[in-house]
């Protein structure tokens, strides 16, 4: 086993919410993060703090999601 440890430098997770308007807003107001992008029809929105930025889609279904985590190889 490699001893060395691996630094990320950013995280991606792709979400689902029943109301993205809602939760975008609750995620600025409460955990600080800034808003990227809320579609005006509120089915996508996007927020970010540091190197983490989140994405929020309505219909999605609850068991399917993604994510993205990077470090330098």
């Amino acid at each position: 086993m490699n001893d060395e440890v691996i630094k990320f430098h950013f995280a991606n997770p792709l979400m689902s919410a029943k109301d993205v308007k809602k939760t975008v807003k609750l995620y600025e107001e409460l955990l600080g993060f800034d808003i990227d992008v809320l579609w005006e029809n509120a089915n996508y929105g996007c927020v970010s703090q540091g190197g983490i930025t989140i994405e929020f889609g309505e219909g999605r279904p609850d068991n399917v999601s993604g994510s993205c985590l990077f470090y330098p190889g």
